[in-house]
């Protein structure tokens, strides 16, 4: 509303484009709040902790990301890909045995899709569920009547649009023979294929959390809600 105003700078998942808007916004502004989104390889997240260091802890809070080592003063308004899958996915997992198997696909644009993909090999191990990974999607994939199909990454992949191919040219329906879930919700997943089930952080808590912080000018660290989405596709 009128409480605030608010500049918005994009670094497009590159340390250095951080670097160069700390370079000429440090100093500005009462707070900042970061989505500490880039790769994960041990030298971008050393190089990203160094950047994220120069702003003021008092004034950091750290948004859907809890980056590892991050300042202990830091607020934080975050999601626990390790803890929330398996939490998540232990309500529905009856249904997911009901299928068969669940099979983990990365898309593309996917910056975590390591991290998810090991939380969903740990909760089938846990559960005894048949689990497999696809990093691609092979011409010749074969889709089974029983398959839970995990995606990460943009609704509009060119994956996720062969995966329903490859699923309806074997005549299976989307929902009852073969299940889809992808990891985070947006408004879209309201219309794809009448309904995308997902498991995802709720985001609209995750800035309420971050306006009370700066509202009472005392920080914390909170974990937000995390949820399963039921909708057509499992």
């Amino acid at each position: 509303g009128d409480d605030a105003n608010i500049t918005i700078r994009m670094h497009y998942q590159s340390v250095d484009r951080l670097r160069q808007m700390l370079d000429s916004e440090l100093g500005r502004h009462d707070w900042y709040l970061l989505f500490p989104h880039f790769p994960i390889d041990d030298t971008t997240q050393a190089y990203a902790l160094h950047q994220i260091s120069r702003i003021p802890a008092g004034k950091l809070i750290l948004m859907d990301r809890l980056i590892p080592g991050a300042p202990e003063d830091a607020g934080a308004s975050y999601q626990s890909i390790e803890k929330d899958i398996p939490e998540i996915m232990a309500s529905a997992v009856e249904d997911i045995r009901s299928f068969g198997r669940l099979r983990f696909m990365p898309l593309s644009v996917s910056l975590y899709g390591k991290i998810v993909g090991s939380a969903i090999s740990d909760f089938c191990a846990a559960n005894s569920i048949p689990f497999e990974a696809l990093q691609t999607l092979p011409d010749d994939i074969t889709v089974c009547k029983g398959d839970v199909f995990f995606l990460t990454g943009s609704r509009l992949d060119r994956r996720m649009v062969a995966l329903v191919e490859h699923i309806r040219s074997r005549g299976l329906e989307i929902g009852r023979d073969v299940g889809i879930i992808c990891y985070n919700d947006f408004p879209l997943n309201e219309l794809i294929l009448g309904g995308l089930t997902t498991l995802s952080t709720d985001f609209s808590e995750m800035g309420r959390i971050a306006a009370s912080m700066i509202k009472e000018g005392t920080l914390s660290r909170r974990r937000c809600n995390c949820k399963l989405i039921r909708r057509n596709t499992f």
